[in-house]
């Protein structure tokens, strides 16, 4: 592989080529620049993915408080529409079709809440498979 396909394959994007030594140093700075500004635009990212999840974390627990813990009324749910449509459902299963719900609320009129909620059905069914698996 030549110098001006590493370059592309390693930095995409970048259009200079190493073709001396003293250029090989510029280019090490330039792309040193570039991978610390991708690596600022990441961090920003997962800061507004943390803020998302700690929105959810706050929701769900708020839920937790004016429902009832998740697992105690996603069993509830699961055994009255059970009942209703004559088959077994689990907590999950509620929670996986909760999530489905805001999925198809969201395909017509999306909001942020359905995002949000979406996340929290999801950590829900995601904390009810862990408990079952332990």
């Amino acid at each position: 592989m030549n110098r001006r396909q590493l370059a592309t394959e390693y930095t995409p994007g970048l259009t200079t080529v190493i073709s001396t030594p003293k250029k090989l140093v510029v280019d090490i700075i330039y792309i040193a620049g570039q991978l610390r500004s991708t690596s600022t635009q990441l961090l920003l990212v997962m800061n507004e993915v943390t803020h998302v999840l700690t929105k959810v974390n706050k929701i769900v627990e708020k839920r937790d408080q004016t429902h009832g813990n998740f697992d105690d009324n996603l069993t509830m749910i699961a055994n009255l529409w059970g009942t209703y449509l004559g088959v077994e459902i689990s907590a999950a299963q509620v929670a996986n079709c909760m999530t489905m719900l805001k999925i198809a609320r969201s395909a017509f009129n999306p909001t942020a809440d359905d995002y949000l909620d979406m996340v929290g059905y999801s950590a829900i069914a995601a904390a009810l498979h862990e408990k079952k698996n332990k």
